[in-house]
């Protein structure tokens, strides 16, 4: 079997109400997704989130650019059994463009498992556990607001929540934690994730101060390159460190490990490039004894549903694949939570596959 064609569309997911960010708020998702058609008329898909500028530097129109003039010529006209060294070529042709190789990825793995007959997850080897637990994310927002959305999301299952802080003045983030953790108790874990807000010096003060509200982990404190300084965080203070934003590729993960900067990896497939490469990244955080979180950007369910399965057949302690909440109209229909634990479509491959007419042609390559 050989793929015969790549297609790659485009499409706007408007979000109601959308979400604020550090660098400001977030109305609509711009997608970018990947049809892989192969000589026998299977097809597989693969779909990532493009306007991220402000965390890997990509937009759509520079993953379409490198999906047409890097990355599709070493997929079209490749037999599907030997995806593996095209996908090893990626990072050989273009450097960085990590949602570009992603998309592709996902599209082949897909198509490969729907060849197989099997869900992706089975594909992969199978589950490893009964239950994934999910959690939620509150994002910025008054400290009522948070504890009543918190609230919910409790009511709904999730027994995992993060809270979002970075905000001056400091108390901000003092109350909304405060809040969270008086609305829901002590049995529900809670995170924080500052998105590289502090300096070294006030990650350590503010996360000392916050500790005493239990923390489980304390996300991405510093900036993403300052590693160093990470590691400086992570031994002056008690809670684990998740590297985010520092954790791309496994050289960044190699090195976070022989700081002894983190506690945990949190493993997205737009950062990492992929299954493939995320899967490498599991097997070396299981090596170092180390946990990780599967989750993902604000993404369609198209997304999701690829790192729902690989959270699946992999060990996570918990997962982070909100993405979908709020799009008004999804081309691809599904959810992966169910009363707060990760439920993926039993169907071949993904499961799910996007309704075309909802997406807007941007190339075509045929073999």
């Amino acid at each position: 079997m050989r793929i015969r064609r790549l297609e790659a569309f485009t499409a706007r997911l408007p979000l109601s109400p959308g979400f604020s960010h550090f660098t400001g708020r977030v109305t609509a998702l711009e997608e970018v997704f990947v049809r892989l058609t192969a000589d026998d008329g299977q097809a597989g898909w693969g779909e990532v989130r493009g306007n991220m500028s402000y965390f890997s530097g990509e937009s759509p129109a520079s993953i379409v650019a490198a999906l047409r003039d890097y990355l599709a010529p070493l997929v079209v006209g490749c037999p599907l059994r030997e995806r593996g060294a095209a996908i090893a070529q990626f990072d050989r042709a273009l450097a960085g463009n990590a949602a570009a190789k992603a998309v592709l990825d996902i599209a082949l793995h897909d198509l490969a498992a729907r060849a197989a007959g099997v869900p992706l997850y089975r594909w992969l080897g199978g589950r490893r556990a009964d239950r994934v637990a999910g959690s939620e994310c509150l994002f910025y927002g008054p400290a009522d607001e948070a504890a009543a959305q918190a609230q919910a999301y409790v009511a709904q299952g999730f027994r995992i929540l993060k809270v979002r802080v970075g905000l001056e003045p400091f108390a901000l983030d003092v109350a909304r934690v405060r809040a969270v953790r008086e609305a829901v108790g002590d049995a529900i874990a809670l995170a924080v994730d500052a998105n590289q807000a502090w300096t070294v010096k006030q990650a350590i003060g503010r996360i000392h101060a916050l500790e005493r509200f239990g923390l489980d982990a304390v996300e991405q404190p510093v900036a993403a390159r300052d590693l160093t300084g990470m590691a400086e965080v992570a031994r002056a203070v008690d809670t684990p460190l998740m590297a985010d934003e520092s954790l791309y590729s496994l050289e960044d993960a190699m090195t976070l490990v022989r700081l002894g900067a983190v506690g945990y990896f949190h493993v997205k497939l737009v950062k990492a490039g992929g299954l493939h490469r995320a899967r490498q990244l599991i097997a070396l955080a299981e090596a170092a004894r180390l946990g990780y979180v599967l989750g993902q950007m604000n993404e369609g369910m198209l997304a999701t549903a690829a790192a729902a399965h690989l959270a699946l057949a992999s060990a996570p302690k918990y997962t982070e694949l909100y993405g979908t909440d709020g799009i008004v109209a999804d081309p691809t229909p599904g959810h992966v939570y169910e009363s707060g634990a990760l439920v993926v479509p039993e169907g071949p491959g993904l499961g799910v596959v996007p309704d075309e007419r909802r997406l807007e042609p941007a190339f075509a390559r045929t073999a």
